[in-house]
């Protein structure tokens, strides 16, 4: 089964490094990434509840019947801490999310559940913008970023038989994971234009290896009001719309190759975003798949929903 905790880091490492103020012309992507390292003048606090629902069992990425009738609900909140270490240059994040993973299955007539809570890995990311060519109504920036994920969620949980649960029901993955990539963003007037990627190198723990993943983005934003300044900064609602796509390796158990893990999938992620000045903003994104190409039987996604908000602290 693919795994739940890389697709939600997956979704909260790409969320961490999203909301420098200097984007407000145009509003950051709610769920991709920016290339502004740039106005936070310090520190600031971000955080959303995400809920992921898995319903629909997957066979070589054509859905069947589950005799099991199997679903899994995954909700987050994370504590994300960003702080621009080096004025207009270097960013860095910390963020730590508490995770609750509900797994519900029937066996011989009986509905029965398995749940988990607590706090998930804990993150660590920088970011660094190494190009900026500005022009009348717009600019273009590129940065390089680069994340540690320290093993601080709990991976030996186990259910009331004292059977060790499935590691997409764990609270981490026992691991430390690196990933790096890079960032585009091109804004002009009341547009704006923001592309990501991203490698996740996974590594081994309690037999088990995560498959490494590549993870890329396609944010678009509009600024619907207001729609023409007559004092900036002020209040501003902007429409985004995204594609999320990660593609997946397998899975790695006792050094074999997990046939039902892995895959491509692709979301389109429609949202609003609310600016209400210089120092705070919140959000809302509705994700639906429009591509599920997993390897082998899979629990795929049915839908993922997101409200968050950032606060600036000076």
């Amino acid at each position: 089964m693919k795994s739940f905790g890389r697709a939600l880091r997956a979704g909260l490492v790409s969320a961490l490094l999203a909301w420098p103020r200097a984007a407000e012309a145009n509003g950051p992507p709610i769920h991709g990434d920016t290339a502004f390292v740039v106005g936070i003048e310090g520190a600031g606090i971000r955080s959303f509840y995400q809920e992921m629902h898995r319903g629909r069992l997957l066979q070589d990425g054509k859905e069947v019947a589950d005799p099991q009738d199997r679903e899994m609900t995954v909700r987050m909140v994370p504590l994300i801490l960003p702080y621009e270490a080096i004025p207009n240059r270097l960013l860095v994040v910390f963020a730590a999310p508490y995770l609750d993973k509900r797994m519900e299955s029937t066996s011989g007539g009986q509905r029965t559940a398995i749940t988990n809570r607590g706090v998930g890995d804990t993150t660590i990311f920088g970011k660094y913008q190494f190009y900026q060519q500005d022009r009348p109504g717009g600019t273009t920036r590129m940065a390089g970023k680069l994340g540690l994920k320290l093993p601080t969620g709990k991976d030996d949980a186990r259910d009331g038989a004292g059977t060790l649960l499935a590691p997409s029901l764990q609270l981490g993955s026992g691991s430390w994971d690196v990933s790096g990539g890079v960032v585009m963003t091109h804004l002009y007037q009341r547009w704006g234009l923001n592309t990501n990627l991203v490698y996740a190198l996974n590594n081994e723990a309690r037999g088990f290896e995560k498959g490494d993943a590549l993870r890329y983005d396609l944010s678009g934003a509009f600024r619907l009001l207001p729609w023409v300044y007559e004092e900036y900064p002020s209040p501003q609602l902007n429409l985004i719309l995204e594609l999320n796509g990660a593609a997946a390796w397998k899975d790695r158990v006792r050094g074999a190759s997990d046939p039902n893990s892995g895959g491509h999938t692709l979301l389109l992620s429609p949202g609003l975003q609310f600016m209400g000045g210089r120092d705070w903003l919140v959000d809302v994104s509705y994700q639906l798949p429009v591509v599920q190409d997993l390897n082998g039987t899979q629990l795929g996604l049915d839908y993922t929903w997101t409200l968050g908000f950032l606060v600036y602290l000076r």
